[in-house]
């Protein structure tokens, strides 16, 4: 039994270690993952700026292809007109040579142009492609850290029923030993005609007994609580039914005891030494070393 509980109690600590390593690797995941977010958020900031420039420059060039287009086609109009007033005036009289040239409307589709060329220089040093190739790294990547995390909790959630399902069977364990602990209690107990019992707080790390004897030889009991309250004899030969008991859950090869008797009148050492060669005649397989400076024939 003491090699199971070992055995789980290490089973337990090696989960907890593990839970341990995989928290300190989810808090290094989220740490990648949160730092990977940032810089994805940032270069979705910048993608976002130029397309939104680039979308106002295209605008802009579609304006003023459309106000090219306009002047164009005033300029054509104005040809027609002006050719049709030629026509009409050479019909009246020759042509007269204008002194002054007109460029007006030249110099309007100038202006236009160069307008033109400076809003598209304003975006030749973007790389729109550049920038939407980071981005879907950085979607990849965050996406890959988001399956390991994703992988790492089902872990943390399989080991943590694993360690909850452990616990329970230590608690059993645990339990089932106190409860043989208290019936061998009792039935050493029982051979000094007292009835003991073993009440075991494992929350608070104590551990009361009970002891019912015959007061004064009459039939009514009395619970003795405080060990007090018995003789030194009776009291020695309550701590060795409960080094027996104990004795018989814990599967150990030597039992050893030291002075056991030295506090013991005769009838409480004589029913003691009986109950350890009984004891020791019954589990062969166990070696018994008792120290005292009396005889133990």
């Amino acid at each position: 039994m003491i090699r199971r509980r070992n055995a789980l109690n290490r089973d337990q600590e090696e989960h907890e270690r593990k839970m341990s390593e995989v928290n300190r690797r989810i808090h290094t995941l989220e740490t990648d993952l949160n730092r990977l977010k940032r810089q994805q958020d940032q270069s979705m900031d910048r993608l976002m700026q130029a397309k939104a420039k680039q979308v106002k420059a295209t605008q802009q060039v579609d304006r003023l292809d459309g106000e090219i287009s306009r002047k164009a086609a005033e300029v054509a109009t104005a040809a027609a007109q002006v050719q049709d007033s030629v026509d009409k005036a050479s019909s009246i009289c020759g042509r007269i040579e204008d002194v002054e040239h007109p460029s007006y409307y030249n110099a309007q589709i100038h202006e236009l142009n160069h307008r033109m060329t400076v809003e598209k220089a304003q975006f030749d040093h973007m790389d729109l492609c550049e920038l939407e190739l980071d981005v879907q790294e950085k979607a990849g990547k965050l996406n890959q850290k988001a399956i390991e995390f994703k992988n790492l909790s089902d872990n943390v959630h399989h080991v943590s029923a694993m360690l909850v399902k452990r616990k329970l069977k230590w608690a059993a364990l645990r339990k089932e030993i106190a409860t043989r602990t208290s019936l061998g209690f009792n039935k050493f107990m029982m051979k000094r005609d007292f009835a003991g019992k073993l009440k075991f707080d494992h929350t608070g790390q104590r551990l009361d007994v009970a002891v019912v004897r015959n007061k004064e030889g009459g039939t009514k009991l009395s619970v003795v609580n405080d060990m007090k309250q018995l003789s030194g004899g009776e009291r020695s030969f309550t701590q060795v039914s409960l080094l027996m008991a104990l004795g018989e859950c814990i599967e150990c090869p030597f039992r050893v005891m030291d002075e056991f008797d030295v506090f013991m009148d005769s009838i409480n050492r004589t029913l003691t030494l009986k109950l350890l060669i009984e004891t020791a005649k019954t589990e062969a397989t166990k070696q018994f070393i008792f120290v005292t400076p009396n005889d133990l024939r």
